[in-house]
């Protein structure tokens, strides 16, 4: 679902706290939440969905929750505000802003028929663009003098004066000619093993050559660069290397781009209702991964395009767009999406309805802001073991599309339950301040618990919320409180400080960093810090492994339930994992 659809806040349920040596634990930690989603678009038919609870759900803390959207994405005008002119931009700012006022308006005309409010701007940002053009035919990454021609600029620059002669405007020949043949000695320029030559660089600057009108003289290039280094090249290489082959006029089912899509295809990284890709970083290179995931989003006929689109949109209310190659690349692939769809340009009724019961129904009509509504119903009505039918309808043989997400969450029992990794693997492990390295499940009344939770994401992760609920026997130490001992605020910081001084490592072993870094380069927005429980928020997550540390103490005696820990994805919450449950056992 996209990030429109809810804020970033997270209430756990509420709990009453137990002052009992007793095994009598609360509802709450008796239980442990799944989520499964799923989600369509309905288009010349209508959708059904079915939903099977299994038989040891326990249904009454369940729900469903059912979007609808009549867009993934609307016209972006507004992102171009952040593409706006100032002084001494260079000329990579300035093809951004082409690139994105190109595709605003492209949208714009898919929802209007017609859009001339964008022409000036466009015609402005090309001129400007050709303006800046050096003498040997690049483009430099700033304006001053000393500011040598750039292949990366260069090649960026050239890739939207293509998109600008793809909307029919025209650019002076010279230019191009000139664009081109600095490219062309980019690409066959000599290299050695001390400055070796980057396939995906090539790629990139084939692409350019091939969008600018240079398709013949790139084609042949391509098909070397494909035969050659095809294993070394990242998701963002490929999907340049198939644009390079497709602007040069080769068919989309010929086996080299086939064969591009279906490397790009098997390296998705996905959920079920938001694909994305990531890439290792090339030195030079100004892609990021939301910059590849909108690139390849881009491709003709890629597989779940949809789900991209979805990611793509909560990436930038996650902040994700954070340079102007990332926002021009995701404006032109959003819209360029809207365009080919024609979505913005819905004229339609629809209803949905659970097994006959209506949940939403409404109207999409052109020239008014995209439906996006959602509807949350309780499991309570509906029966474990059996199945119920979620019926998705529009009027058919009018223009639009309506998209659907659909969430399950239900709880099952907790005790005993194993951990479980649906993009999420965490852990959390009980110690003694005396010796972290030795787990312990018993401990004495009036002790210091050290507690550790490991958190494991193989790819980044968006709006990230981590919950460890602590056994009814111990209770968080809140070091914002003045009553906490001195000594074992600076013990927890010191402690806090090893941990991120080995993430800072590689391969877990200590190495230098700054003295502030445990701090600054903390990915955690926000604790929370409740009597039970603590509770972490974060709104990126990079791929990797991350520790959070705090302590605890042991309160009230008792043979105690562990409840598992949790991690979720907010917007994509089927994307979670949780640890094992357990038991901690608190001596008198």
């Amino acid at each position: 679902m996209i990030a429109g659809d809810y804020t970033f806040c997270y209430e756990p349920m509420p709990r009453i706290r137990e002052q009992t040596t007793t095994d009598l634990e609360s509802e709450e930690r008796s239980r442990s939440p799944e989520t499964t989603a799923t989600g369509g678009i309905v288009i010349d038919q209508s959708g059904l969905e079915a939903i099977y609870l299994p038989p040891f759900a326990i249904l009454k803390h369940g729900s469903l929750t059912v979007s609808v959207q009549s867009a993934l994405a609307g016209s972006m005008a507004g992102e171009l505000a952040s593409l706006a002119p100032y002084p001494y931009e260079g000329s990579e700012r300035v093809a951004s802003r082409l690139m994105a006022t190109i595709g605003v308006r492209r949208a714009e005309k898919s929802a209007h028929g017609s859009s001339t409010q964008y022409d000036g701007r466009v015609s402005t940002g090309a001129a400007g663009l050709v303006g800046r053009q050096r003498p040997d035919g690049g483009w430099a990454w700033c304006d001053e003098p000393y500011c040598g021609s750039d292949p990366n600029v260069t090649g960026w620059a050239l890739m939207a004066l293509g998109e600008a002669r793809r909307d029919g405007i025209s650019i002076d020949a010279g230019v191009v000619a000139r664009a081109s043949e600095y490219v062309r000695g980019q690409i066959n320029r000599v290299s050695d093993v001390a400055s070796p030559s980057d396939p995906n660089q090539k790629a990139f600057l084939l692409a350019a050559l091939s969008a600018s009108g240079g398709g013949d003289s790139a084609l042949t290039p391509a098909r070397a660069l494909f035969e050659q280094y095809r294993s070394k090249l990242t998701n963002w290489g490929r999907a340049y290397l198939v644009m390079a082959m497709v602007d040069a006029g080769v068919a989309k089912d010929d086996a080299q781009v086939r064969a591009l899509l279906n490397d790009i295809a098997a390296a998705t990284i996905p959920s079920s209702n938001g694909n994305h890709w990531e890439d290792d970083y090339v030195r030079g290179s100004f892609m990021t991964n939301t910059a590849t995931t909108a690139l390849v989003a881009a491709q003709p006929e890629q597989p779940l395009l949809a789900q991209s689109v979805r990611w793509l949109v909560v990436a930038r209310g996650a902040k994700q767009w954070r340079t102007t190659i990332d926002r021009a690349l995701g404006v032109l692939a959003l819209t360029g999406y809207a365009a080919q769809t024609g979505e913005l340009g819905g004229n339609y009724s629809f209803k949905v309805s659970l097994d006959g019961k209506e949940l939403l129904a409404g109207l999409v009509k052109p020239g008014e802001a995209m439906v996006n509504a959602s509807k949350t119903e309780p499991l309570s009505g509906m029966r474990a073991g059996e199945v119920a039918l979620v019926e998705f309808a529009r009027e058919m043989g009018k223009p639009g599309r309506l998209y659907y997400t659909m969430n399950l969450r239900y709880v099952t029992p907790a005790k005993e339950v194993e951990a479980l990794n649906r993009g999420f693997a965490i852990s959390h492990e009980y110690t003694s301040l005396a010796d972290p390295s030795k787990p312990v499940s018993r401990v004495k009344l009036g002790d210091t618990v050290r507690v550790k939770v490991t958190v494991l994401t193989p790819a980044d992760r968006n709006y990230v919320v981590i919950e460890d609920l602590l056994p009814a026997g111990l209770e968080p130490v809140d070091t914002r409180l003045k009553v906490v001992d001195p000594k074992l605020k600076v013990q927890l910081e010191a402690d806090r400080a090893a941990a991120a001084k080995r993430r800072a490592g590689s391969g877990g072993k200590e190495s230098y960093f700054a003295p502030w870094l445990s701090w600054y380069y903390s990915p955690w927005q926000h604790v929370d810090v409740r009597d039970d429980r603590t509770v972490l928020f974060a709104d990126r997550l990079g791929k990797g492994v991350y520790e959070y540390i705090y302590y605890a103490r042991a309160t009230t005696p008792g043979d105690f339930f562990v409840a598992p820990t949790r991690a979720e994805e907010t917007y994509f919450p089927e994307t979670f994992g949780r640890s094992d449950s357990g038991r901690l056992v608190v001596e008198e």
